[in-house]
């Protein structure tokens, strides 16, 4: 849960954010992956705005589901 418009999905380690964050952004999708020391703990954080549409929302989540 969060009241910020920034939404984190912590990760095991650095390559797997690395991975995952690649992932995202050859998909269209920018969602950087945040490793440590800037973090604890390795993560792609994802920031919602304002200006995001519903079919945005429904892109990531096609995206996030279609990884392996």
């Amino acid at each position: 849960p969060s009241e910020s418009a920034i939404i984190c999905f912590q990760l095991a380690s650095a390559a797997e954010a690395l991975k995952i964050g690649n992932y995202l952004k050859e998909s269209g999708i920018f969602a950087p992956a945040i490793r440590p020391p800037t973090v604890p703990t390795s993560r792609i954080r994802i920031s919602l705005k304002a200006t995001h549409q519903k079919t945005h929302i429904d892109k990531l989540v096609e995206v996030l589901q279609g990884f392996q």
